[in-house]
């Protein structure tokens, strides 16, 4: 977590992408009762019920403590079901509300 917060503070840092290598999977879970206001961005699979609906949970968890997330709905399989476009202004939308969170 001293990590996370080292990044958090690192005004020069937008975004951090946790990755699996090679091929195995990647999975994390974490108690968001010590996330504090770290922003959350959840990579949803529309094909997998699972990913869906623990996308749903986790944002509203996350509202109750005014912790924002941004949903990416995408599909594995169909790269067409969301256009770059879309995805890019989701994004910076995303990133302008917390640059706004962060002067405010």
């Amino acid at each position: 977590m001293d990590y996370f917060r080292e990044l958090q503070a690192n005004d020069g840092v937008r975004a951090v992408i946790l990755t699996a290598t090679g091929d195995r999977f990647f999975s994390a879970g974490l108690d968001i009762k010590e996330m504090e206001s770290l922003p959350v961005v959840w990579y949803a699979n529309v094909g997998c019920i699972n990913s869906v609906a623990w996308a749903r949970l986790l944002k509203d968890a996350l509202a109750e403590r005014n912790i924002p997330m941004l949903l990416l709905d995408c599909d594995y399989i169909d790269p067409t079901y969301v256009n770059e476009a879309e995805l890019k202004d989701k994004t910076e939308t995303f990133f302008e509300m917390l640059e706004e969170r962060k002067e405010g």
